[in-house]
């Protein structure tokens, strides 16, 4: 009898880019939260301290990792390939406004449904980074195929 498992773990940096149109900064101290596929848990995100200043786009990273069953690992990776690939996220961050007496709040977010491939949502002409093919994001290939 030959017993096989299959684990999946993936860390992945997502690009978060977010304007803030007061004309004062707002900073962001504890950004949290989950990813899930119909219902199923398949990964938690953090976003690091940041501060968007004023009259302003701030790019920044999520740090996510997604930690699905195999056989959601499976449906995911088909979704994704067919274009149509679905996640509900629920989060949670901590925000101050430092020109206002550090005035601060929690923000919750749940159920917040986010197409993976919308094509309306590959727009970065506003963002301040570069693109991901770019020469300089580009590293050597440790596989022998891309």
């Amino acid at each position: 009898r030959q017993d096989s498992s299959m684990k999946v773990d993936a860390d992945i940096e997502i690009l978060m880019s977010i304007a803030n149109p007061n004309h004062f900064d707002v900073a962001l101290d504890m950004g949290r939260g989950t990813f899930s596929h119909n219902g199923a848990f398949v990964g938690t995100f953090e976003i690091p301290p940041a501060t968007a200043k004023a009259m302003s786009i701030t790019d920044m990273m999520i740090l996510a990792k997604f930690t699905p069953e195999k056989w959601e690992a499976l449906s995911l990776t088909a979704e994704y390939y067919r274009g149509t690939l679905s996640l509900d996220v629920d989060s949670q961050a901590s925000i101050r406004v430092p020109a206002l007496a550090n005035y601060s709040y929690q923000a919750k977010v749940t159920n917040m449904r986010v197409h993976v491939n919308d094509p309306t949502m590959m727009d970065r002409h506003l963002c301040a980074c570069p693109q991901w093919k770019d020469v300089k994001n580009s590293t050597p290939s440790l596989f022998l195929f891309e």
